[in-house]
């Protein structure tokens, strides 16, 4: 497989991660919340006791892997842009030093001069 395949494979993936990631963040610790906050009125458990139920705990875990995964996708993403950007950049530098090092040669390439 390419690496401009595989690539465009991440690439689609960290889409699909931003899309639908910060749904299933809010939903997690939504629930986990409001699972936290009814096992303490209904059960009486003083804050900060190691009593809560394992799905309340499950559900922050959750919600914080999500926002873990969010985060790491944009760090991707905005490198990715980031070094597209710098290609153009030097890219566009060496085609004004005649030479085009996208194609292999000098066709094409317009010098320009500036008075």
């Amino acid at each position: 497989m390419e690496d401009s395949l595989k690539l465009q494979i991440l690439d689609i993936y960290a889409k699909l991660i931003i899309v639908v990631s910060p749904f299933g963040a809010i939903f997690f610790i939504l629930m986990g919340i409001l699972m936290l906050r009814s096992t303490l009125i209904i059960e009486g458990i003083p804050v900060g006791s190691e009593n809560y139920s394992d799905s309340t705990l499950a559900s922050l875990i959750a919600g914080a892997s999500f926002l873990v995964i969010l985060i790491l996708a944009l760090i991707y993403r905005s490198y990715r842009a980031k070094s597209a950007a710098k290609k153009v950049a030097n890219a566009q530098g060496n085609q004004e030093n005649g030479y085009n090092y996208i194609t292999g040669n000098n066709e094409g390439v317009v010098i320009s001069s500036s008075a």
